[in-house]
């Protein structure tokens, strides 16, 4: 609720000090294309089956698919 509260006067802040809306909207897209460069790059590898601990170990250890239901 606070952050909607204060939304419209930190743009209108920000707008100020930028120079008008059009500079703060190139501003939030490049920070937006850069949280989303980041976070694409944040994503660890994927982990091919057997190399998993329930295939080392021989199973998932207890569900559906060991038999134990």
């Amino acid at each position: 609720m606070v952050a909607t509260a204060l939304a419209p006067w930190a743009g209108a802040a920000l707008s100020g000090v930028l120079g008008g809306y059009p500079t703060l909207f190139w501003l939030l897209s490049g920070v937006a294309l850069l949280a989303a460069a980041l976070a694409a790059g944040s994503v660890p590898p994927a982990v091919p089956p057997e190399q998993t601990l329930a295939a080392q170990h021989g199973g998932a250890g207890g569900g559906v698919e060991s038999g134990a239901a």
